[in-house]
């Protein structure tokens, strides 16, 4: 499920890992057993990363960098 919700999303770590906690935390029936900690840790485990699809800085932060000119994308 996580990975569905990863793939092509444009959104930095940050909103990623919230979208996706407040997607999951109903689901599971036991609400205490989602926290936002397990939802980041299961999006960066999941082996998804995230391109670039347009002109990124030197230095910016993949995970992080919400700059249009970049074209994020985030890809399982």
């Amino acid at each position: 499920m996580i990975a569905c919700l990863m793939e092509e999303s444009d959104v930095p770590l940050f909103k990623l890992v919230d979208e996706t906690f407040e997607k999951v935390k109903g689901r599971t029936g036991n609400d205490e057993s989602v926290t936002k900690a397990s939802a980041k840790s299961t999006v960066l485990m999941t082996g998804g990363q995230r391109l670039c699809y347009g002109v990124a800085s030197a230095d910016a932060d993949i995970l992080e960098d919400e700059s249009e000119c970049a074209l994020w994308c985030w890809e399982v």
